[in-house]
């Protein structure tokens, strides 16, 4: 007999967040709840020149 597993929903909407380097042209992909979450995975990697660095956003409503 095969088992039914049930889908489980997460209680809370999940965005994406992409981290540019503008200097060196590398980007860096993170999922969070919040703009706090993002950060504070950037900050894990504890990449230099902060200031080389810009944050963008995936809007759930935006063009595919």
């Amino acid at each position: 007999m095969k088992k039914k597993y049930k889908k489980v929903e997460e209680p809370y909407e999940r965005s994406v967040y992409m981290f540019h380097n503008t200097k060196h042209n590398l980007y860096l992909f993170t999922t969070a709840q919040y703009y706090e979450g993002a950060m504070a995975t950037f900050d894990l990697c504890n990449f230099k020149d902060r200031e080389d660095w810009k944050i963008f956003l995936e809007g759930g409503s935006q063009p595919a």
